[in-house]
């Protein structure tokens, strides 16, 4: 039974708490005044979100965060209390021993709780009671599939669609045809598995292994005859060598003297420069130091005398004084013009207008509305006026910090002037931009040219290096002239004491090729070893497969045996389940209608009974069609309540919304007598019209 329920931001609905009686309780309310809205809410809390028809971005109390949404849920199930608490960043249901956390924990939780199922659930006990009479007026296939889908019907239809799926089925006559065919295949793999005759094959493989014996020998003979060419081959190609590197060593020195030769004499050309290089210096000095001078004039030109534009008494921190104060004011009207464009949108948006969504009557000229109205208009025009005025000093004051910022911007080079040079340059007064006056006399345009006397002194320069580099070089190629004419005469000696070498070259290429003869000889032996043991291995991998073969016939013959047995049952058993599928339906339609007759002939007041056939649903044989719209209500209700009892017999309450709007007033006594037996813990009634009222056992008023 609920007994609590406390919404906070859902839908209209900031903060409310209603507190609900056992029995038949009536829930009344002017429109839009949040009745469906706290059904929603109680089914939200109990099922989680998915049992909503929007999101919860959507469900938020307008204007507020989505994760201040909560509502909290208290009732009782077998004598204990449950709290279930659902928001945005979470749900948890506390009670005594124990707790539990999680959206899908909760809902899987209190579905075990309640012992009904979610979905469900939320179409019979929390549905609007149209939703009922909408299947029905869809016709026997809507309701049909609602009933079945409740009564998980479609475990019989998935049930075949496995065995269709997992299952061998169909005729046997190809599996029959294949057993034929493997016991064919067994007959020939039993033909095949004799034993071959090897002692032939043997003999082939003994033969071939001698004369891989007898090559392998000669091979080792030839290559010891290789090996002593080779030495001889080596010793007489190392004489030759050293002879050759003799002669590369003479021709080397004699080139190394040729070569030092032709230097020194290119060095004694080289003669010691004329010049003073210290007179130089002294005139790129005084060319410097005017040059220089000229420059800075020319830079502090342009800033001196008074600066246009506007100036700033107080000097560097009067300005940077004058850029905080604009900038503080015009963030505080910046602030300022952010905080009345909120308020504004929010009296904008607290004004009341629209039309009742059940009786279409526009309620934006009932007085309390239209007074409310006026004043938050008025409030409006306020709002306005400040914010113009708060935009106007924002302007103003961006003036003022753009103003700041040029005088700050064009006292930059002046202070720099100030500082790089302050004995050429003098500010006049403290304002800013400063007012520059030149110390000193203004320097001549003309002067002497810098970069024709440096040009001079490299080249003086340059020759004094090139004197002194040839003289040290003179110095360091002298001995080593002496040493290279001495070597060349030890090598000429020595080149004269040698002589040329004979390398046996013919005797080498002999002795390998009796090797490769030799190697030709082994390999050609143990290609026709390996093909003697190949054909030996042959037959003995043959004979191995015809066995393998003739298991993997006996096998097949086996596996298609058991496959036309699996064949047979699997088809009996297929057969056996479609058959009792239309007895289990016609069992559970006779249940469903026989409660829908009683209790749709309770509500309507007289005895009716209600069918089902190819045409859809009918009343006393007469189509539903032909109902009126309370009737229809009626019956509807009988099939929600009738589903309700069938599937979720242990649900503990019911909620419904306006289920008598189109009823007269005995239809809705008889109805409300119905629902008054039909054995629910708790009802929630949300109504518009008196009768219920007067027979509820309590009444809300939202």
């Amino acid at each position: 039974m609920l007994n609590k329920v406390t919404l906070t931001n859902f839908q209209r609905h900031r903060n409310l708490e209603v507190v609900l009686p056992g029995g038949l309780t009536a829930l009344r309310g002017s429109n839009e005044a949040g009745k469906s809205t706290l059904l929603r809410a109680i089914c939200y809390a109990l099922f989680g979100v998915g049992a909503l028809n929007s999101s919860l971005e959507e469900a938020v109390t307008w204007g507020e965060p989505v994760n201040t949404l909560k509502v909290v849920v208290q009732f009782t199930a077998d004598g204990v209390t449950y709290e279930v608490r659902r928001g945005k960043s979470g749900a948890e249901v506390n009670y005594d021993g124990g707790i539990v956390t999680g959206q899908k924990e909760v809902t899987a939780f209190i579905c075990r709780t309640l012992k009904v199922d979610a979905a469900a659930a939320g179409r019979l006990m929390l549905s609007n009671q149209n939703e009922i009479r909408g299947a029905l007026e869809s016709g026997t296939k809507a309701t049909t599939e609602l009933i079945e889908r409740l009564a998980e019907f479609d475990q019989i239809d998935n049930l075949i669609e496995l065995m269709q799926a997992k299952l061998t089925l169909g005729s046997p006559a190809v599996a029959e045809a294949a057993l034929a065919r493997a016991q064919e295949t067994l007959v020939s793999a039993q033909e095949l598995a004799k034993a071959p005759d090897l002692s032939g094959l043997e003999q082939a493989v003994d033969a071939s292994s001698m004369e891989v014996g007898r090559t392998e020998g000669n091979l080792r003979a030839a290559q010891a005859a290789e090996a002593a060419a080779q030495e001889a081959h080596a010793s007489a190609r190392e004489k030759a060598v050293k002879h050759a590197e003799t002669m590369r060593a003479l021709g080397k020195a004699q080139g190394q003297v040729t070569d030092l030769t032709q230097q020194l004499n290119e060095l004694d050309e080289v003669k010691a420069p004329s010049g003073s290089e210290e007179a130089l210096r002294s005139r790129i000095d005084d060319a410097e130091d005017h040059e220089h001078l000229r420059l800075v004039y020319l830079q502090a030109e342009p800033y001196l005398g008074v600066p246009e534009g506007p100036r700033i008494v107080g000097g560097v921190a009067g300005v940077e004084a004058a850029l905080e104060e604009a900038a503080q004011n015009v963030q505080r009207a910046s602030n300022d013009i952010t905080r009345l464009e909120g308020e504004l949108r929010l009296q904008q948006s607290a004004l009341t207008h629209g039309t009742c969504s059940f009786c279409g009557k526009d309620f934006s000229g009932v007085p309390e509305v239209e007074a409310r109205n006026a004043a938050t208009r008025g409030r409006i025009d306020d709002l306005a006026a400040d914010l113009d005025t708060a935009k106007a000093c924002a302007v103003m004051w961006e003036q003022n910090r753009s103003e700041a910022a040029a005088v700050h911007s064009a006292s930059k080079p002046r202070l720099r002037l100030l500082s790089a040079h302050p004995d050429l340059v003098e500010a006049l007064d403290d304002q800013m931009p400063p007012r520059l006056v030149w110390l000193k006399e203004v320097p001549a345009q003309d002067s002497a040219d810098v970069g024709a006397l440096k040009a001079e002194l490299k080249a003086l320069q340059t020759a004094q290096r090139q004197y002194e580099t040839a003289q040290t070089r003179i110095g360091t190629l002298r001995p080593l002239l002496e040493a290279a004419a001495a070597e060349v005469k030890a090598l000429e000696e020595k080149v004269a004491g040698s002589q040329q070498v004979y390398i046996p070259q013919d005797e080498l290429d002999a002795a390998r090729a009796d090797v490769k003869r030799a190697a030709d000889a082994v390999k050609a032996a143990v290609e026709h070893h390996h093909q003697a043991k190949q054909a030996l291995k042959d037959a003995k991998d043959g004979h191995s497969r015809a066995l393998k073969s003739l298991e993997d016939a006996q096998e097949v013959v086996r596996q298609r045996s058991a496959e036309i047995d699996a064949l047979v049952f699997n088809n009996k058993l297929l057969k056996r389940v479609r058959e009792a599928r239309p007895i289990i339906a016609d069992r559970l339609w006779n249940l469903v209608l026989r409660a829908v007759s009683n209790y749709f002939s309770e509500i309507r007041g007289t005895k009716s009974r209600v069918t089902k056939d190819s045409d859809g649903f009918k009343v006393d044989d007469h189509p539903v069609a032909t109902l009126s719209g309370s009737t229809l209500d009626a019956l509807g209700l009988a099939i929600r309540v009738a589903l309700v009892r069938t599937f979720l017999p242990s649900a503990p309450f019911l909620i419904l919304d306006e289920p008598a709007a189109a009823m007269d007033e005995d239809r809705t006594h008889n109805m409300l007598g119905f629902l008054a037996s039909v054995g629910f813990q708790q009802i929630l009634l949300v109504t518009h019209e008196d009768v219920s009222e007067s027979v509820a056992d309590n009444m809300i008023q939202l």
